[in-house]
């Protein structure tokens, strides 16, 4: 998750190399509902963005990670 496109773009090349599927998103809030649906085993985010920044969503899934095993409710 990052708000420049070719930070986005160099992270994507990098972990497709290694095998890895790879979901951008622009900002938090847009990552949050791809994490909702995907369920990711891991999440890169920049410290600062629009709408929502890294830290803001990183302290929302710490506080509801039953949402990543039991789904968001």
């Amino acid at each position: 998750m990052d708000d420049e496109p070719a930070i986005v773009e160099a992270l994507e090349l990098a972990l497709t190399e290694y095998g890895l599927e790879v979901r951008a998103a622009g900002n938090g809030a847009r990552a949050l509902e791809s994490i909702a649906q995907w369920r990711p085993d891991l999440v890169l985010t920049d410290w600062m963005m629009p709408v929502m920044d890294g830290v803001s969503l990183s302290r929302l899934l710490r506080q509801r990670r039953n949402w990543l095993v039991s789904g968001f409710s």
